[in-house]
């Protein structure tokens, strides 16, 4: 799955250029996929990346035909296409757990520990998602109560780890290129 996964970005990446249809990548990455044995997850897809916004508006799918906008040149993207065995279900679920969070708001902590928290976070991410990890690992005001205390009130919010909605494994390969006039450049390695 990791080399059909592999393979499926590699001629993704081959298939960007400005004016092509978000939805011609799809088709690449699913007939990529598929002459691998294995099935492309479909409600996952890249996304376009704008400054401070990681899911921009435009998708890029892992299957055809769903897809109508088009690459414009200047344009940055996250390619990613997500595998799994040909007999799942093919769409991924919210699992229980989360680790990877937002800011949403400062207003509705209650203590001030969760409102001094709730100020970092929003100055040091500025809207960008981050791991619970990394506060663990960085707030030196107390205990992790504070933190607890923003996901309650809705200070913070979660994205639920993914699950193949039959339980099955995902492969998943990405890069982040820029759309040029002559095709893409990779920024990733």
């Amino acid at each position: 799955m990791i080399v059909a996964a592999e393979a499926a970005l590699q001629e993704a990446v081959s298939a960007v250029a400005p004016g092509r249809r978000l939805s011609d990548v799809g088709t690449v990455v699913e007939r990529c996929i598929d002459r691998y044995g294995f099935k492309p997850i479909r409600n996952l897809t890249g996304h376009k990346i704008d400054r401070y916004n990681l899911h921009a508006g435009k998708s890029v799918p892992n299957v055809s035909g769903i897809e109508s906008g088009r690459f414009e040149a200047g344009e940055v993207y996250a390619i990613e296409p997500f595998v799994t065995l040909r007999n799942a279900e093919g769409l991924v679920t919210d699992g229980d757990a989360a680790y990877i969070y937002r800011f949403v708001r400062a207003k509705g902590a209650k203590s001030k520990s969760a409102a001094n928290l709730a100020e970092y976070i929003r100055d040091t991410y500025r809207g960008l998602p981050f791991a619970s990890r990394w506060i663990h690992n960085s707030w030196q005001q107390g205990d992790f109560s504070a933190f607890e205390e923003l996901v309650a009130t809705h200070c913070v919010a979660g994205y639920p780890v993914l699950v193949e909605a039959s339980g099955q494994p995902i492969a998943q390969a990405e890069h982040t290129i820029l759309v040029t006039d002559g095709g893409c450049e990779v920024l990733t390695r």
